[in-house]
């Protein structure tokens, strides 16, 4: 059995931040460099940079401006015959209405950062149908961390999903990852073997199927 993940270090009330910074019921979030650093891989499935404003005379700050994921059209709906075999195999694709949301986050000269809705609120669909769509980077981190240590992908997802004493569910559910999907993982994983032998084709590093 793997030895227990990094995942294990969400940040406090992860959950609840994430809907906050989805949301912004709350308005805009200040945070810390640290706290930013901390929190913004969690967010990384629900927007994609676009572009970033240097510091300008009137404005010492740089802006970053993300776009939501589902910026782009839709695919086409899968027939339900095709969805009932696997419960997470509607999680792979867009199958969302187009969704116009923007946020920008001010980065301060003294490190600290702003996160504000910017244009296109509401979102037309929910943060549980955007973690089904993509996994964020920090539990993707997380399982890259067990993969690397040369466990299986079967080893890594049970570990990651198991309600048992061994396993962490609890802490991937907070951190959304409870679409994590052994054949997602089983990518990933090849990835890395991939990764390694770029990195180094006279040793690669052995990983267990």
């Amino acid at each position: 059995m793997p030895s227990m993940p990094t995942l294990l270090q969400n940040p406090p009330n992860i959950a609840q931040t994430r809907r906050d910074v989805f949301s912004f019921e709350r308005g805009p979030l200040s945070l810390s460099a640290a706290d930013h650093a901390r929190i913004w891989p969690y967010m990384s499935n629900v927007y994609s940079k676009r572009n970033t404003e240097k510091p300008g005379p009137n404005t010492p700050w740089k802006t970053h401006y993300y776009w939501c994921r589902f910026c782009r059209q839709p695919d086409a709906p899968k027939a339900l015959s095709a969805r009932t075999d696997n419960r997470n195999v509607t999680g792979r694709k867009h199958e969302a209405t187009k969704c116009d949301a923007k946020i920008r986050i001010l980065e301060y000269p003294d490190g600290d950062f702003e996160y504000q809705p910017y244009n296109g609120f509401p979102y037309t669909y929910t943060l549980d149908e955007s973690d089904m769509y993509k996994i964020n980077e920090a539990v993707k981190c997380a399982v890259e961390v067990e993969l690397e240590k040369g466990h299986s992908a079967k080893a890594v997802i049970d570990l990651f999903l198991s309600r048992g004493k061994n396993g962490c569910y609890k802490e991937t559910e907070a951190a959304r990852g409870k679409y994590l999907e052994r054949s997602l993982v089983q990518t990933w994983k090849q990835k890395l073997k991939i990764e390694a032998r770029i990195a180094n084709p006279r040793k690669t590093k052995s990983y267990r199927d």
